[in-house]
Order: C-alpha cells, then structure tokens, then sequence
C-alpha cells in the first residue's frame, strides 16, 4: 500500500465531508470533529473512517476502494474507483457518486488548508447591527448532529445574551427514512433530505444564548447556536 496515496485519500474525503456541512449550514464544532478522517493499516484491507464510524476500504495491492457492510467487512459491491482516480468522485455523501468529466479534479497536490487560530475581539453590538439580528429571527441550536429550531424573543442591552425560544418544527409528511442494511442498525441515505415546517411557539421552551468572545459565536452552555437560520435536522445515522 501506498500510505502516501492513503493520506491524500482520507484527506480529500475529509475536505469534502467539511465542505458539505458549510454547505448545510451545520459546520459546528462537533460535526466537523465527527468528519475527521483516520486511517487504520491492516495486511491485505486498510481503513479509511470517518469520525468513529467505518467508511471505506482500501485493498492494499491493487488500491481499490471499496464500501463497507459493517466495521472491518468489505463490501466487494460497492467499488468506488482507486487510489489513482480518486478525483474522479465526489466523496461528501454517504455513497460516493461518479464526477462527470468536466468536474473531475487532479489531486496530485492538495493544498492543505490555512486554520489560522488568532482570536479578535468582536463587539456584540456591532456584531448585531453588522449582521441585522433582531427579535423575531429564527435561531438553530446545534446538539452534535441534532438541530433544533427556536426564535429570537428577546436581546439585551448589551446585546450580549440572547432569548430564544423553541418553534413548532413539523417534519413533511410525505418524507419516510430510507433504511439501508449497514453498520450496526442500518443506514438512513435520505436523511439530508428532510423538510421541516415552522411556527412560533408561544408555551415553547425558553434558553439563554451568550456570545462567546474566544469561539466567535452564540452558545448554550456547550452547545453553539446559529442565529439567522431555522433547522430542524434528525440524525437516523447517530
């Protein structure tokens, strides 16, 4: 096996599993954590997972990439090219899918990203007049994979704690789970596909949200909030 080949692998996976989640707006400490790549080398088969969760694995003599049935089972079915046509799909689902030519990329010299860890001081007033927040506006608050819709009731004088309270979020009707064998108990593939309706509730539960000067962003206890933005979001895959 080509550990260098490897490496370039886990690394573009991650890159685009992150990717997908600021796409999605559910870029929060703890989804990207859980999009983090490792790799385990074994004798014939090395692993590529995904958080704590097997993804992928890799034949170390011919570099071919496969899915998984479960942890440390290979799924001869699902091929997804090898380690010399990686650019040639797209890994931020949970399948991997085929680029079309045009959209195919050299991945010979992946750049590594510039995570700059330097903190400014950010004013809060000035934070919600730059960014237009006011009672009213939807709120998300991010429970590891779990999202929850709430409503901004009310916002300090300082402008440094906000009350949010929970909306009614209700989940389309026509939408159903799609359960695929995999893993430990199934995998759910459509699950980014949920649509949720919302409204205001006036008996909805009430938090404070404080603005963190050293994250840059809302929390609840440990868990980020994310103003501007309702999303109700059910992880069947958790």
């Amino acid at each position: 096996m080509n550990v260098s080949k490897l490496e370039r692998f886990a690394k573009l996976v991650e890159e685009q599993q992150v990717a997908s989640l600021k796409e999605r707006q559910l870029d929060c400490k703890a989804n990207v954590q859980s999009a983090k790549t490792s790799i385990k080398l074994g004798r014939k088969y090395s692993k590529v997972d995904i958080g704590n969760s097997g993804r992928f694995m890799v034949e170390n003599e011919t570099g071919k990439i496969f899915g998984i049935k479960a942890y440390g089972q290979v799924h001869l079915g699902n091929q997804y090219g090898t380690m010399d046509t990686i650019g040639e799909w797209e890994w931020k689902s949970y399948y991997p899918t085929k680029l079309p030519d045009s959209e195919k990329k050299d991945t010979n010299f992946l750049e590594t990203p510039n995570e700059s860890r330097m903190v400014k001081k950010v004013d809060t007033v000035d934070y919600l007049k730059t960014n237009n927040v006011k009672v009213g506006d939807g709120a998300t608050l991010e429970m590891w994979s779990d999202k929850h819709a709430y409503t901004i009731v009310e916002i300090s004088a300082s402008g440094k704690t906000l009350t949010l309270q929970r909306d009614k979020a209700t989940l389309d009707k026509n939408w159903k789970p799609e359960i695929h064998p995999g893993g430990f108990a199934g995998h759910c593939s459509n699950q980014d596909s949920q649509q949720y309706t919302y409204e205001q509730d006036p008996n909805g539960k009430l938090i404070k949200a404080r603005f963190s000067q050293s994250r840059k962003c809302w929390k609840y206890h440990s868990e980020t909030v994310r103003v501007g933005v309702r999303h109700e979001y059910y992880d069947y895959n958790f």
